[in-house]
């Protein structure tokens, strides 16, 4: 302590903060007291200290007491209440969240405190200095620690709702790992990647389970064969027909729901009373004719096969066949033209890939009626809309499909057995089957996705259709097609 006249000053340092007050307070030495006046001097010059101007001494004290004292005592219980704050986030998400959280929550304090400690400290003493009253009211001296208090409680409510209902680093209930899917597609799809759309998938149901990752990988069918040689394994397999046959014994039954699949299409997928694949999307057959080749009010589907064309172009004369279609190494068209009605003689060219029969359709030399897919209605409608072709005659192929995609689970899954059927009934389900219209592929359950015309009546006729079974070998495929050359009384 220093003692000083009536006309100079002291200081005193009380929590943490340099005050200068202009007042004598205690008597001591004349050497000490120039010492401290030296000080003083020194300290205003340089502007660390504080001026509290001229009190009473009681006045002086109270206000030691009431603004350092009490402060003193609500910083302690700021403290608390903001310990209990950090330490419940702390044991809901240590993490980065939690060190975010800090960060900003720690900067905001420290606002606080600078408002209302030092500066808060200036204002209020001079306004106490102005008006020549030392009474200074204990709601202004709190109120920076009653904004802290405020504000940890509103970010304490309004964080808790956004937490977990329980920690992170609880067990999850699913398989973490890697799923391997094996996708073989051994038919024409609709427009873009149906790969990229199962991969697409695969993100969207690994978003919802944390640390599971299903990869895609893309096999032909002779690949698939050489994988099975030498031992390769999957945990998943997208196949259709054809293919169905070679991995049947690779296969568990599938467990879980299949509420919505239609009837036609579930059973399709069934080895006695157990569904071993299940269908997730399929396409349609159906017919197209250039309106102009067809005779007035003909209908195409009982015309397909009797009506010709004879079309000359400069000195070239071209006699048009009545019908023209591709063939796969596992379907069967034209038995979805004779389930739908049709009749009539034809010779099938069954070395006709789905490709090369658009081609031969399109230049117009080689057939009035095309026998085609679902990827024939989409390409052949863009090129009626920018005039490339003239307006063609629809009808879809209602009585029967096997252009079917099937998901299975491999028998040997283990411990991932339980994720995979959940991955079969996430791509089956409503929010899977309606980012089909991204393919051009149609829902195998009761929902309409499209509006155009030509794809609403193949969607109607798809409860309708006969859906041969998934795992029926090459032999059944060739019943077939005979059983087909006979109901059209095929040459």
């Amino acid at each position: 302590m220093f003692a000083f006249d009536g006309a100079k000053a002291c200081c005193l340092k009380i929590c943490c903060c340099t005050v200068f007050v202009e007042k004598p307070l205690f008597v001591g030495c004349s050497k000490r007291k120039e010492a401290g006046l030296a000080l003083c001097d020194k300290k205003i010059q340089s502007g660390s200290v504080v001026a509290l101007g001229r009190l009473p001494h009681a006045a002086f004290a109270k206000f030691i007491f009431t603004k350092f004292v009490l402060y003193k005592f609500f910083n302690t219980v700021l403290c608390f209440f903001c310990s209990f704050v950090l330490i419940t986030l702390f044991l809901y998400r240590f993490a980065v969240f939690f060190a975010v959280f800090t960060d900003k929550f720690f900067f905001a304090l420290r606002i606080l405190l600078q408002r209302g400690g030092v500066v808060k400290i200036k204002k209020v003493v001079k306004k106490a200095k102005r008006s020549g009253t030392s009474k200074i009211p204990l709601l202004r001296r709190a109120l920076p620690v009653i904004l802290v208090v405020v504000f940890s409680a509103v970010t304490l409510l309004a964080v808790l709702p956004l937490l977990p209902k329980k920690p992170l680093q609880s067990t999850p209930k699913h398989y973490q790992g890697v799923i391997e899917l094996w996708n073989v597609e051994s038919f024409e799809g609709g427009i873009g990647s149906r790969a990229t759309w199962l991969t697409q998938r695969a993100a969207k149901f690994e978003s919802a389970h944390e640390g599971l990752f299903v990869h895609v990988t893309t096999l032909t069918e002779s690949q698939l064969e050489q994988k099975l040689a030498e031992g390769g394994s999957f945990d998943l397999i997208s196949f259709s027909r054809g293919v169905g046959a070679k991995v049947q014994s690779y296969l568990q039954p599938y467990t879980a729901s299949v509420a919505g699949i239609r009837e036609n299409f579930l059973v399709s997928g069934q080895v006695g009373a157990k569904v071993y694949a299940l269908p997730y999307y399929c396409g349609v057959y159906c017919l197209f004719a250039r309106t102009s080749q067809l005779h007035q009010n003909a209908d195409l589907l009982s015309t397909a096969l009797v009506n010709t064309f004879t079309r000359k172009v400069g000195k070239h004369t071209y006699n048009l066949q009545p019908l023209i279609c591709g063939f796969t190494p596992h379907n069967s068209p034209l038995t979805a033209l004779a389930m739908s009605g049709g009749q009539g003689e034809i010779a099938p060219d069954e070395s006709v890939t789905q490709y090369s029969a658009y081609e031969k359709f399109l230049a117009n030399t080689t057939a009035v009626t095309l026998l085609g897919t679902q990827r024939d209605m989409y390409r052949l409608a863009k090129r009626e809309q920018s005039g490339k072709i003239e307006n063609l005659t629809f009808y879809p192929l209602y009585g029967y499909t096997d252009l079917v995609q099937y998901l299975g689970v491999s028998s040997s899954a283990g411990e991932k057995t339980q994720s995979c059927m959940e991955f079969l009934q996430f791509v089956v389900s409503e929010q899977s089957q309606r980012t089909l219209v991204n393919v051009s592929m149609f829902s195998v359950a009761e929902y309409s996705l499209y509006t155009d015309e030509r794809y609403v009546a193949s969607e109607e006729g798809l409860s309708s259709a006969y859906v041969p079974n998934v795992f029926g070998d090459a032999t059944a495929v060739a019943n077939q097609r005979k059983e087909a050359i006979s109901t059209l009384r095929l040459k």
